[in-house]
């Protein structure tokens, strides 16, 4: 079965947007809209591995003119003299891209980048959680000033932003900035639109780098769903994007099927001394807990939201096989860092299992995932440090507590510490 059929089937529910499959791609997309020039232009925040390894190429096939936004000044440099950067995409075949189309802008030079605010069709954003302090103060100077100078035409705001509701978060932020006599042109014209980003991108590596610092390796997963109701005016024509309304159901369908078993291959791969997630997923006794977390969470999944079985099973399916490509090299520590934040309640791993235990499914496998995100020792993450600095001094039911806000006594506490004892035997296995 062709699931990426099913997955555009599941994106498209409530969408008008007419489809055909593009020659050049692997996956079915948007139909390519295009006025026959380059007559639009993207400003994107952040030229890192989601700017530059997914949402670049979108935009360049869709005939943006693209402008990146980065504190990176040899980055800059380097985008500006080419016009453009060299794209790596890894399916069941191997394809060598250019994006084009591509000028840059330093994040500090700030009159050139509100006066790109005030003249763009389109801004995204993909320069990490902790940005968007400085980033929404940018956006709101550079809103007055598209204001001042009369243009009227609505601005949408594509958020790429792995935090907890990242439009509501932007959008006060921006609206901080902006001060009160501005929210109803706020409310009406600007459109903060949440985004769900499930290319895996990995880190290059230093041959990559060394080779061409401007290289991006990506898998070619071409998909991007995107939150309907957050558009103001007319919504924008792009390649791939996949405009949704029961946005929600989507946001936690990927958070608790790729998020969740990603992070379980990584903890478990960890525990068992591997380097690299294709290696961890090609562990028999991996692949089994993950397999049995992607039913448990998908259960709970289809129950909360109503998804086929059949599209959910696949949609698993579907990430075990994208994790088994070696030439991705991702590596365990790169999807393991940070416990501290992946152990919270709503995040990918007490997320489903809390989920799957309201609708009486006992989370066995998801609670294996906790347990050995509990033990992930790694000394280079600071996270993780902390973590087993918490364990030593505090014990483990202050960190249930705390950390995974769950009462220590309670029936999937108890399980956690089950599965916390049964580790040993199992990373034997």
């Amino acid at each position: 079965m062709d699931w990426t059929k099913l997955a555009l089937k599941g994106f498209l529910k409530g969408s008008d947007f007419p489809l055909k499959m593009h020659p050049n791609f692997h996956v079915p997309l948007c139909h390519l809209w295009h006025d026959g020039f380059m007559s639009k232009k993207a400003l994107v925040f952040g030229a890192g591995k989601i700017g530059r390894g997914f949402l670049g190429q979108l935009l360049s096939q869709s005939d943006f003119e693209i402008v990146f936004v980065d504190i990176d000044e040899g980055l800059v440099s380097l985008l500006n003299q080419r016009g453009g950067y060299p794209l790596k995409l890894i399916g069941d075949e191997e394809r060598a891209l250019t994006v084009s189309g591509v000028r840059a802008v330093r994040a500090t030079d700030e009159d050139e980048v509100l006066e790109e605010i005030a003249t763009a069709d389109l801004l995204l954003t993909a320069a990490g959680a902790r940005a968007l302090s400085s980033l929404s103060r940018l956006i709101a100077r550079g809103l007055r000033k598209r204001w001042e100078q009369g243009v009227e035409v609505p601005l949408n705001i594509l958020i790429c932003e792995n935090l907890p509701q990242p439009a509501r978060t932007m959008q006060e932020l921006v609206g901080q900035e902006m001060g009160t006599g501005y929210q109803d042109q706020l409310e009406q014209k600007v459109g903060f639109v949440e985004t769900v980003i499930c290319r895996m991108v990995p880190d290059p590596s230093r041959e990559m780098r060394s080779s061409d610092p401007l290289l991006i390796m990506a898998e070619d997963y071409s998909i991007l769903p995107v939150d309907k109701k957050g558009f103001r005016g007319k919504i924008p024509r792009m390649t791939g994007m996949m405009p949704v309304d029961s946005f929600v159901g989507y946001v936690h369908r990927k958070l608790y099927t790729y998020n969740t078993c990603h992070a379980v291959v990584a903890y478990l791969g960890y525990l068992k001394g591997y380097a690299y997630i294709y290696e961890a997923i090609a562990d028999e006794t991996i692949l089994k807990v993950v397999r049995g977390a992607l039913e448990e969470s998908g259960q709970a999944v289809i129950q909360k939201y109503s998804f086929d079985q059949v599209e959910q099973r696949e949609y698993g399916k579907d990430f075990i096989r994208r994790i088994r490509r070696k030439e991705l090299a991702d590596t365990v520590h790169r999807v393991a860092k940070d416990p501290l934040r992946k152990l919270a309640p709503e995040e990918r791993l007490l997320g489903p299992a809390t989920l799957a235990w309201g609708f009486g499914i006992t989370p066995h496998y998801l609670s294996l995932g906790i347990a050995a995100a509990l033990r992930y020792d790694y000394p280079q993450d600071e996270a993780s440090r902390t973590l087993s600095r918490m364990l030593e001094e505090e014990g483990l039911d202050q960190v249930l507590r705390e950390v995974c806000q769950l009462d220590p006594q309670s029936v999937l506490s108890q399980l956690i510490k089950e599965k916390l004892a049964a580790l040993p035997d199992l990373i034997k296995e």
